[in-house]
Order: C-alpha cells, then sequence, then structure tokens
C-alpha cells in the first residue's frame, strides 16, 4: 500500500488483523537523490494496492528487516542504503500486477481528481486562530500534491464543476473570510494574513472585487 500524507486515502481491515511493516519518509529526505512523488504510484489515479506473491512477500519483509536494523546502527551512510532500500520497494510494486483493476472511465478519474482537490482545500478549514494560515493558496500548490500538471487540473475542474481551479479556490476563501468577520473579533489584518495575505490591502481589494463593499463595511451590516 503506498500513500500521501497530503492526500486522503482510507482502507478498513476486514479480518481485524494488523500486523506488517510500515515506511514513513518526507520529501526532505529524498532530496537531490530521487523525487518519489513523480512516480505513477503517487499519481491519483493510479492503483495505491498490491497483492504479494509468496516470493514477492519474502523479498519485500527482507527489505524492510535490513531498513529496520539498518535504521538502528551507527554506519555513516546509512540514509543513502535506507532511500535506496525505499526507491527498491518502489520499483516492485511498479513492477506488479495492480491488486485490482478496474477500468475507469475517463469521467470517473476527473470526478476522482475533483474529489481530491476539493479534500485538500476543505482540510485547511475552519481557520480558528489569526496564527493560522492558508497554506494551499494557487492553483499550482495543488497540482503539485495532485502529481499533475496545473492545465490538466484546471481542465478537469471545469469540466466537472463548471469552475476554473482559481475560482474554487478563491469562492473557499471569500466564504471563510465572511465567516471570519462576521463571526470573530480578530482585526482585518489578521484575518488577511491568515487566509494568506502579505498585505491587507491586497485582501481588502480581493473582498471588495467579488462583494463591491470593503471587509469592514461587511462586518458593519452583518453586527448590525
Amino acid at each position: 500500500m503506498f500513500s500521501d500524507p497530503l492526500v486522503p486515502y482510507s482502507w478498513e481491515s476486514l479480518d481485524g488483523k494488523k500486523c506488517g511493516y510500515f515506511c514513513i519518509f518526507t520529501e526532505a529526505f529524498f532530496h537531490h537523490y530521487g523525487v518519489p512523488r513523480e512516480y505513477p504510484l503517487y499519481k491519483p489515479d493510479h492503483p495505491k494496492l498490491f497483492l504479494l506473491s509468496e516470493e514477492t512477500e519474502k523479498e519485500v519483509e527482507t527489505l524492510f528487516e535490513k531498513m529496520l536494523a539498518e535504521r538502528d546502527s551507527n554506519y555513516a551512510y546509512k540514509d543513502d542504503l535506507l532511500r535506496n532500500w525505499t526507491m527498491e520497494l518502489i520499483h516492485i510494486a511498479l513492477k506488479m500486477q495492480p491488486a485490482t483493476i478496474i477500468p475507469e472511465a475517463q469521467s470517473d478519474k476527473k470526478r476522482k481528481i475533483d474529489s481530491l482537490f476539493n479534500e485538500l482545500l476543505e482540510r485547511q478549514f475552519p481557520i480558528t486562530s489569526p496564527y493560522e494560515r492558508l497554506t494551499l493558496k494557487n492553483p499550482s500548490d495543488f497540482a503539485r500534491l495532485l502529481n499533475i500538471h496545473p492545465n490538466h487540473l484546471n481542465r478537469t475542474l471545469k469540466e466537472v464543476s463548471e469552475k476554473t481551479t482559481t475560482e474554487r479556490i478563491s469562492g473557499r476563501i471569500l466564504e471563510e473570510a465572511k465567516i471570519l468577520l462576521k463571526h470573530s473579533s480578530w482585526s482585518i489584518s489578521d484575518i488577511a494574513f491568515a487566509l494568506g495575505y502579505e498585505e491587507s490591502a491586497h485582501f481588502i481589494h480581493f473582498f471588495k472585487k467579488k462583494l463591491h463593499q470593503t471587509p469592514q463595511n461587511y462586518r458593519q451590516t452583518q453586527n448590525i
């Protein structure tokens, strides 16, 4: 099973057994070594689950045992070995037949991308502290996490929802801005910062362009 912590997945153990091995790594761990996210395994429409034959199971188990042993060693270059073995696991999976091959219609793939995009967007809300900050604000941010080109993401969202990536993002930011203006006592600058704006003037311009009134005017009308 391969998963990305920034993209939602779920699984359920049908027999109740929970045993085995797992390996958690960061992009920084592979800096100047390789980019696992560029492999098909981390694309939204690629199968994530693989059933192991008895022979492959032994091969994978041996790799995990090596990783566990090397993790606790004092070898100066152990990280290179760990990176090599992690990449080997990825290539073993890529060479295998997926556990389940379900031909997905093009529309199904598009709906899946739309769903994953929406999950990533909604995970950032609600903002409950002026010290929090929106981290995904541009189409390229979402495209990078979904491992697809920004233009492909934009075309897909437009076909599914009739709105562009930018329109979906800005619409959700505007919705959160209205909630914060109405239900919090935060200053306009605090709200602007939390929503990813370096300058409150840019937030005010965005808000006024969308609702034809300033954030302050909106807050006043809501509190009457």
